[in-house]
């Protein structure tokens, strides 16, 4: 499967996702009430974009494990990516320039735009969102995510040492992620343009 497909998929439901809630937002202020939706609407906005960075992060890893086995089928290499140590990120990444001895590959800079994006669905998935805690356990791994928000504005970190998702977090992380897959099929192309 196309990762480029899925994240046309992904962002218009980030945008529906987003157009509900205004829609819902404009309803309440219409009746100006106070109402059970209008007080859960936040928390659940929260949780359907961080559902996004969720997938954006599933689509990423699955898309890896995928390119490196078709390197390997394509290099005719004999070590399996499941042989190098570190994240999916990190393993894909020493196995193209490495095992594969990829000449063109995406910048240091593009390699951390999707380590900010996995830094963040860790934080949000093993963290319940409390920053705090996430920079106290994994201290490496919240400087990347500190990075990641220096850099983009997204996501939210809330004074009380928590991080929230919004609209502008879907955009970006679907944006970084399409132009790390553009440049990553680029280089797969380059280096076998019978297979890719």
């Amino acid at each position: 499967m196309d990762a480029l497909f899925v994240l046309d998929e992904l962002s218009r439901f980030a945008t529906n996702t987003e157009e509900f809630y205004l829609s819902e937002e404009s309803k309440q202020k219409d009746e100006q009430k106070v109402s059970l939706e209008e007080i859960l609407n936040a928390p659940l906005r929260n949780i359907g974009h961080s559902a996004v960075v969720i997938t954006l992060s599933i689509l990423i890893e699955q898309q890896l494990k995928t390119l490196a086995s078709e390197v390997r089928r394509s290099g005719g290499l004999d070590l399996p990516m499941s042989d190098i140590r570190g994240s999916t990120i990190e393993r894909f990444e020493k196995y193209c320039r490495t095992i594969a001895k990829m000449t063109v590959l995406p910048q240091p800079t593009d390699w951390n735009e999707i380590n900010g994006i996995w830094e963040l669905r860790n934080c949000l998935v093993h963290y319940a969102q409390d920053f705090n805690a996430f920079q106290r356990e994994r201290p490496r791994q919240a400087t990347a995510l500190e990075s990641f928000h220096a850099r983009h504005g997204v996501p939210e970190l809330g004074d009380n040492g928590r991080v929230y998702v919004n609209i502008e977090t879907s955009k970006k992380t679907i944006e970084l992620t399409r132009e790390f897959f553009e440049k990553i099929y680029e280089a797969l192309f380059q280096q076998y343009p019978n297979d890719f």
